[in-house]
């Protein structure tokens, strides 16, 4: 979480060492269990890069586009990008404009998204019990499973599309490259080539890459899931019941 402390060791950072201000900038909006984590990994890769992570988190920074500017120069690099979560951008600006003009003007947007919003608030959930959310060994929750309630699902689930429906809203005319979840990170032979993808969106060379992280929710939820066909059904009786489509035929 986002601490007083935190903006003032970063002003002290800059007036220590005076470094300059990276005119090549980038955000990296997403919602969360979208794979955030493991593509900044990858873009991180690059020797002239480095990608925050949510520098905002639940808290409103006393000074937020200081400190934003400040997080940018310390790290010494050409490319500074973060990533953040749309509603901890409006915890800065509650005006829609005032985060188009300190957040998205003048830098590279990546949006990341997630096809299967049922997939994502499961993975959500499971974090949550777990206390945890990524992992760099394969397979560690072989044997576990977890119970989750239908209706915390279903409400989750209306939050994400909630988001998707205010993060088109802010970005409407603006130029940014899509990362999808589902076709873009969830397999290791997505990654290079995703990785080039925004490599050429940012303007700089192509880098290998790779990342420690693995996926560990199996793709077959029934292996994970306690309560699996109460789930289901409640998906099933609800208006996303077309997210069932991939789900059931992995079972």
């Amino acid at each position: 979480m986002l601490k007083f402390t935190d903006e003032v060791v970063a002003q002290l950072r800059v007036w220590r060492n005076l470094p300059a201000e990276p005119t090549n900038k980038f955000i990296i909006l997403f919602y969360g269990r979208s794979g955030s984590g493991l593509l900044r990994m990858l873009i991180n890769c690059h020797p002239e890069i480095y990608c925050d992570a949510e520098i905002y988190l639940h808290r409103k920074a006393l000074f937020p586009k200081r400190y934003l500017q400040n997080r940018s120069k310390i790290y010494g690099k050409k490319f500074y990008g973060h990533k953040a979560k749309l509603f901890q951008l409006e915890h800065q600006y509650r005006d829609a404009d005032k985060i188009r003009e300190n957040y998205l003007t003048g830098v590279k947007i990546i949006f990341l998204k997630r096809d299967n919003y049922i997939r994502q608030t499961i993975s959500a959930l499971i974090g949550l019990q777990r206390g945890k959310w990524h992992d760099k060994k394969e397979n560690v929750l072989s044997g576990q499973k977890f119970k989750i309630n239908p209706v915390m699902r279903i409400n989750s689930v209306k939050r994400v599309e909630t988001y998707h429906k205010r993060k088109k809203k802010l970005l409407k005319g603006l130029d940014y490259l899509t990362i999808t979840y589902e076709e873009d990170l969830l397999s290791e032979e997505y990654h290079q080539p995703t990785a080039d993808k925004v490599f050429k969106h940012l303007g700089i060379r192509s880098v290998p890459v790779r990342t420690p992280y693995y996926k560990t929710t199996p793709e077959n939820l029934e292996k994970v899931l306690d309560n699996y066909e109460e789930v289901i059904e409640a998906v099933r009786n609800s208006a996303y019941a077309h997210f069932l489509n991939d789900i059931e035929t992995l079972k």
